[in-house]
């Protein structure tokens, strides 16, 4: 898979993510931006920019750096 398509992944569970816990998201419409989405987070907008690891420990567990 090209780091393109793990790009568009990591954005999509980033999304799922937010929007499962009931924060709203918002799309920017180029990508000329430094941050992918903007979340809303306790009455305030957040700039969040996404990063897909590419690192599976067991199978299930992501090992991100931060």
């Amino acid at each position: 898979m090209n780091t393109k398509k793990l790009g568009d992944q990591g954005l999509a569970h980033a999304i799922s993510y937010f929007g499962h816990f009931g924060h709203t998201v918002c799309l920017p419409l180029t990508d000329s931006q430094d941050y992918d989405i903007v979340v809303e987070l306790e009455g305030e907008l957040k700039k969040v920019q996404v990063k897909k690891a590419g690192y599976c420990r067991n199978g299930k567990d992501y090992i991100v750096e931060v």
